[in-house]
């Protein structure tokens, strides 16, 4: 891509943002500008990466095509320079900001394309689901750059705003509750009297076998369920062990919770 892209925070998720467009070679690393708080980060990131580290926002969104947007949802009310910076250029912006909405973005912009990505955490894995919604403003053009994007770090899908705070309390906290459940199954094992290594490697392909069969049979996972519990075997006992426990209850309960929380952040960093 024969442009340049600007990231305005370098936290952990810009990090692995900017190693998969790398990777994929979506940018090339002199077209990546990083500007952090911590001089610690900007140092960290051109000597792993090859970027160009930049102290003044202002200039940078001179030169830049795309600015991405990855600081805290607390910082954004330190963003009272970006307006201004951005009427001579207005290149084309996407915020990774967690809660902040369209709305709120367009009041620090001012008039622009504008975009939202939710990414997934799997971006090493290059699996999972980033979310994506656009304001009226962007072209086909923007939509096309918005998608190489996250293409670079994942699969993506569109989807209404309104639901942009459930998806990171569903899609982007996924991951966090099967690694809690993989941890649990791990220690399962070795209560069982395997290895943890051999606990791991097993449970590392059963997860993945696992989605991977659901994927190509299309079958919904209880319909698996049941060609797994026989009258009176093993499986149907591990079954029931799970639901004394309240498992599928727990699992909405937490989904519900990170939603919630979502929801929450989005009431205290919004702008009017």
């Amino acid at each position: 891509m024969k442009k340049k892209i600007f990231f305005l925070g370098a936290g952990n998720m810009a990090e692995s943002i900017i190693a998969a467009l790398l990777q994929n070679k979506v940018f090339e690393p002199q077209d990546i500008l990083v500007c952090d708080i911590s001089s610690e980060r900007m140092e960290h990131m051109v000597k792993t990466y090859g970027v160009t580290a930049i102290s003044d926002g202002a200039a940078a969104l001179k030169i830049a095509d795309i600015f991405l947007i990855a600081v805290r949802p607390q910082d954004m009310g330190s963003l009272g320079w970006v307006k201004d910076a951005m009427l001579e250029k207005r290149p084309f912006t996407v915020s990774i900001v967690c809660s902040c909405l369209i709305h709120t973005l367009e009041e620090i912009c001012g008039k622009a394309a504008i975009a939202r990505m939710m990414p997934n955490t799997l971006t090493k894995a290059q699996h999972g689901y980033s979310g994506l919604c656009c304001n009226d403003l962007c072209t086909e053009d923007d939509r096309k750059t918005l998608e190489e994007i996250a293409g670079a770090i994942g699969q993506y899908m569109y989807v209404d705003e309104k639901l942009f705070n459930a998806w990171t309390g569903f899609a982007t906290s996924a991951p966090l509750m099967i690694y809690k459940f993989i941890y649990g199954m791990i220690e399962g094992g070795i209560y069982s009297g395997f290895t943890l290594e051999q606990s791991k490697e097993v449970i590392y392909e059963a997860i993945i076998g696992s989605g991977l069969n659901l994927q190509l049979t299309g079958e919904h996972p209880l319909q698996l369920v049941d060609k797994l519990t026989t009258p009176g075997g093993v499986g149907i006992e591990h079954f029931k062990a799970l639901e004394e426990g309240n498992f599928t209850n727990l699992c909405i309960d937490a989904v519900w919770a990170a939603v919630q929380k979502a929801e929450a952040m989005a009431d205290k960093y919004k702008v009017d």
